[in-house]
């Protein structure tokens, strides 16, 4: 290293005194020289430094590297002189400034060679604003003065006496420095007032402040690091920064604290940076900070970070950081169709649901207006009224198009979004795609009308099947209740009078079942309804029972009805067994006990009674038949007086029943008011029996457990078993006349045997004419029948052939009219299509497609009807044939069709009786000279006794027995188990006819056959057979025709009846 040559003591001594430094620097080599004291200045030892350029910039503090280098380029280039100031790093940590003033020479071509210059320490001026120091040291005296400038002004100035002495400790001379102190009396006092006012903004400032030297450490702390840190500002003075950073930062803030250094003065470099910093009770922080550099400012002197508490602040926005990506999230993920609108109308933004829902992307969306003209209106005013701030938001169901033209219901919710201002931001839409539900609606309102408009009680009920929750019309109608009316007295319970009925119903719907039946239910004045109910569980689409629907038909006049049809089925039923057994007995002792059994079962009444009108010697009518529930007494032995007798004299007069409802208030009936009380009886009804007009009795019906409204129906029951109960009298009354007259004739006869020599020949004439007279009588009783029936019969085919003939012959005209009507129709329909509402609404009432179809199969089926009641009518009227005298050609078979057809209710299947099978085998036969109609009795009484034998085959416990019949001897094999009867016709080579009729049933014994045609021999239980119609059957074939009539039978296997008779007559007198 190399040092300025020693000039003088003088010159040496001033640089010493003012702390100030020369040096010169080559700029050629880059070698630098440097006066004795320089290194004082860098308060290096002289044998450490180099004395080179690049080694003195690395003193400098690297803050003011970048200045200083720039300064001497500056000067070089420039050719002017260097003055600046920087600072130094000095070995022990601490930092002076230097003042430099340097100039650069130059050679003959302006080539710059060197760079002379000073340095002065003016470190102690910066801060204490002296300019000298004012003390002295041996050689050396300072005093502080002011003196007067040019203009008379005092001017604060340091003087400095410097004495010099010589080697013998003289002084040799006495040098002054003065300098002017007034700039730094002004800076001073700047600093002083800056300091103040800066060290009172941190005081108050609720941001924490912090001053750090370049190397991280605290300097100082502001009093806001209590509230922020919970430490004080002692603890942390001194402290590394590092050390209250979290980990995850530190590195941060070193390079940040490392770039602030680097900076210039007044430079902000860090800037709303957040870090995490340790507070005193060892949670963690956020602190957003800034930083400037003022390590340059004497009254700092470091780095200031201005830092503020933003923990909350960071809450709040990842707050709204998470709510922005909920709300994002819903916006994009909602399955509602959502836009953003400014408050113009005009679309900013939609989500993808938006968009699917109508058909367009969004920028389709922005050019189109998507709205059903019909709802503009109404959505404008709502929207003007949200402009306004009248209201805070508004729904509106509202028609859109959708791209595909198809329209689209949808459920619009309009908000708009202010400022704290109250001015419009923006606009939220929300649609929510209805268009099903509107659908549904529409559906649902018509079910709902066709529901209201139904003839049906229909209720509708909660889940548990309680509280009703619907009632149609229907249902008020029928019940009498209204929906309050009916949930106050209990829900559907109050209508069952048994309410085991509505638990089993209501059990069984709720558990999402249906129920269907008939029951009887309770109006709410008291009416008992038959109603037909059908419950049903109404569920939701997860298939849970939310409620319960139940649809009542009011059933009560078709049971009404089907009870009349029947009472009157068992009117006819009733009337048809009194007549068979008024045909089929003459015991009429039985025929009246039987007549009184069935009347009184059949009407239910307690006493049923047929007395017997006797004129002579005095009209009276003494009781002999009586029916008698138990619990009541008999008038066995009765006989009722005729003479004085109002009432009866009133019953004998007329066919016509009486009925009493009420027989203690009829003024006819007052005499025999005390005998009604002691026999108990409330209610009667009488009416005479009688023949060609004339009364022969009286049938009497009494009530006696309650009074009775007699019905019109039951009325026309016992006046119709009356007239054959008269028919019945008479008869038996002609049968004792015949009876007297036999005896009449036994005792003549006998009175001939005891003259027997005298009239012999007349006695055996007379026992001759006996038993004719015996078969006389059997055929007669039995002709008579047989000719009642006939009159019957053939008065019913007649009354019935006429309205047949009147429909037959008018049913193909219909079918033409009707015809042109459906054609009148159709054409009404071809050109006409759209018809008035009016008749629309009828077209639908009618169902007028399906009467188009159903009507020509209606008259197609009235067709068969009336194909059918003429054959009846046809077969009526050929087994009618029975008063026929004479003999004629006649078809075997339809006789035998006529009979199947009138006995065709009795094979059809009973209860569990299955149907009786007929089998015809027919041969080819000519027309045969017959009484047509007494062969029709033949054939009734042969097959009316094997549906007997089958009926009573199938009563029996065991009835697996297999008919096992030979051939020609015994009944077809053919026959099985099933009760079948078979009838063949033949004609043999003989010209005779062969009829077979033969059962499966359960056959007879040959004791049985030996008797079968003897009169009066029956095998039926007593009262269901008279023993005369195989007997009269026998006479018929036998004698009437010449024939032959043989049985075939064996017990367990079925019955075989062969007829025979000759197709022609050649001697018709022997008949």
């Amino acid at each position: 290293m190399q040092y300025l040559d020693k000039s003088d003591t003088r010159l040496k001594l001033a640089l010493q005194v003012t702390n100030t430094g020369m040096w010169e620097w080559d700029i050629r080599t880059g070698q630098v020289a440097l006066s004795e004291n320089i290194d004082q200045l860098f308060g290096i030892a002289p044998e450490t430094l180099k004395g080179t350029y690049k080694s003195l910039l690395k003193l400098i503090y690297f803050a003011d590297r970048r200045a200083v280098t720039q300064a001497i380029a500056r000067s070089i280039k420039e050719q002017v002189d260097c003055d600046i100031d920087f600072r130094i790093t000095c070995p022990d940590g601490s930092i002076h400034r230097l003042a430099t003033q340097a100039r650069v020479y130059y050679d003959e071509r302006s080539h710059p060679i060197k760079m002379t210059g000073v340095c002065r320490d003016i470190t102690r001026e910066r801060i204490t604003g002296e300019s000298l120091p004012g003390t002295s040291f041996e050689g050396k005296s300072s005093d502080k003065k002011t003196w007067n400038n040019s203009e008379k002004q005092e001017i604060p100035v340091s003087c400095v006496l410097i004495s010099h002495h010589i080697e013998s400790s003289e002084t040799e001379l006495i040098s002054t420095l003065t300098h002017d102190t007034t700039p730094a009396k002004q800076a001073e006092e700047a600093r002083a007032r800056s300091e103040a006012k800066w060290r009172s903004l941190i005081q108050n400032s609720s941001d924490l402040i912090t001053i750090l030297s370049a190397d991280g450490t605290i300097l100082y702390e502001s009093p806001a690091i209590e509230r922020i840190l919970g430490y004080s500002p002692e603890e942390l003075i001194g402290q590394p920064v590092l050390k209250y950073i979290a980990p995850q930062d530190t590195d941060a803030i070193t390079e940040a604290i490392d770039k602030s250094v680097v900076v210039g003065h007044g430079v902000t470099l860090i800037s709303n940076m957040v870090f995490r910093c340790l507070r005193k009770d060892g949670t963690w922080c956020f602190l957003e900070a800034s930083s400037t550099n003022l390590l340059e400012d004497e009254a700092v002197g470091g780095i200031v970070i201005n830092s503020r508490d933003v923990t909350e602040r960071l809450k709040v926005q990842e707050a709204l950081r998470q709510s922005e990506v909920r709300f994002r999230a819903i916006f994009e993920g909602a399955a509602l169709g959502i836009a953003l609108c400014d408050p113009s109308g005009d679309l900013l933004t939609s989500n993808p649901a938006m968009q699917k829902l109508f058909g367009y992307t969004e920028i389709e969306l922005r050019q189109r207006t998507i709205t059903h003209p019909d709802d503009v209106a109404a959505d404008f005013n709502l929207y003007q009224a949200l402009l306004a701030d009248s209201i805070s938001s508004y729904q509106l169901e509202k028609r859109y198009f959708h791209k595909s033209g198809n329209l689209v219901w949808g459920r619009l919710t309009v908000s708009l979004v202010r400022d704290k201002a109250r001015k419009p931001l923006f606009v939220v839409t929300m649609v929510e795609d209805i268009t099903a539900a509107k659908q549904t609606e529409a559906e649902l309102l018509r079910i709902s009308k066709a529901v209201e408009n139904a003839s049906d009680a229909i209720g509708i009920t909660d889940s548990m099947g309680s509280r009703l929750i619907y009632l149609n019309a229907a249902f008020c109608q029928m019940f009498g209740y209204t929906l309050e009316q009916l949930n106050a007295r209990g829900g559907s319970f109050c209508l069952f009078p048994n309410p085991k009925v509505m638990h089993e119903v209501s059990a069984i719907t709720i558990s999402g079942h249906s129920w269907q039946g008939e029951v009887e239910m309770i109006t709410s004045s008291g009416i008992v309804k038959q109603i037909a109910l059908r419950t049903d569980a109404i569920k939701d689409v997860a298939g849970e029972v939310v409620g319960t629907i139940a649809i009542h038909t009011d059933i009560t006049e078709r049971k009404q009805a089907e009870a009349a049809l029947r009472r009157s089925y068992y009117r006819a039923e009733l009337i048809k067994q009194i007549t068979t057994e008024i045909r089929s007995s003459l015991d009429l002792q039985q025929i009246f006990q039987t007549t009184v059994a069935r009347v009184g079962q059949v009407l239910q009444t307690n006493r049923c009674m047929i007395y017997l009108y006797q004129d002579t010697p005095q009209p009276q009518l003494p009781l002999v038949a009586e029916y008698l529930e138990s619990g009541y007494s008999s008038l066995h032995g009765f006989t009722g007086s005729v003479q004085g007798n109002l009432y009866a004299e009133r019953v004998l007069a007329t066919d016509q029943a009486i009925a009493f409802t009420n027989v203690y208030t009829e003024p006819s009936l007052t005499t025999a008011i005390d005998w009604y009380r002691e026999k108990n009886i409330k209610s009667m009804v009488c009416i005479r029996t009688s023949y060609q007009g004339k009364p022969n009795g009286v049938l009497s019906l009494h009530q006696c457990d309650s009074y009775r409204n007699w019905l019109s129906s039951e009325i026309e029951l016992i006046e119709a078993v009356a007239a054959q109960v008269g028919i019945a009298v008479a008869q038996a009354s002609l049968l004792d006349k015949e009876t007297q007259t036999a005896a009449q004739l036994a005792e003549q006869n006998t009175a001939l045997q005891l003259s027997e020599a005298r009239a012999n020949t007349k006695a055996t004439e007379l026992e001759q004419a006996l038993e004719e007279l015996q078969r006389t009588q059997a055929q007669l009783v039995q002709t008579e029948k047989m000719s009642s029936l006939g009159e019957l019969v053939a008065g019913v085919a007649h009354e019935i052939n006429n309205p047949v003939s009147f429909i037959t012959g008018n049913i193909n005209y219909a079918c033409e009219y009707i015809q042109d009507l459906l054609q009148v129709v159709n054409l009404y329909q071809q050109h006409y299509p759209e018809p008035v509402e009016v008749i629309q609404d009828e077209v639908e009432e009618v169902d007028l497609e399906f009467v188009i179809k159903d009507l020509p199969n209606l008259m197609r089926s009235m067709k068969v009807g009336a194909d059918r009641l003429h054959e009846i009518v046809l077969s009526l009227r050929n087994f009618s044939r029975l008063d026929e005298a004479e003999m004629k050609l006649a078809d075997i078979h339809e006789g035998i069709d006529s009979t199947l057809l009138i006995l065709k209710n009795r094979l059809k299947a009973k209860g569990e009786s299955p149907e009786i099978q007929v089998i015809k085998e027919y041969g080819v036969l000519p027309l045969v000279e017959c009484y047509a109609g007494q062969l029709n009795q033949v054939f009734m009484n042969l097959i009316s006794n094997a549906i007997d034998a089958l009926e009573s085959k199938g009563e029996e416990k065991d009835n697996s027995f297999q008919p096992k019949f030979e051939k020609n001897q015994q009944v077809n094999q053919s026959l099985t188990t099933a009760p079948t009867i078979k009838i063949s016709t033949e004609a043999n080579s003989h010209n005779w006819v062969v009829i077979r009729i033969v059962d499966n049933g359960v056959g007879m014994t040959d004791e049985v056959q030996q008797k079968l045609f003897d009169p009066f021999f029956t095998t039926k239980p007593l009262g269901k057979g008279t023993g005369l119609g195989l007997s009269i059957s026998y006479q018929i074939i036998v004698e009437k025709h010449g024939g032959k009539l043989q049985c075939i039978s064996k017990l367990g296997q079925g019955t075989q009846f062969i007829i025979g008779i000759p197709m022609r007559h050649p001697d018709k007198e022997m008949v």
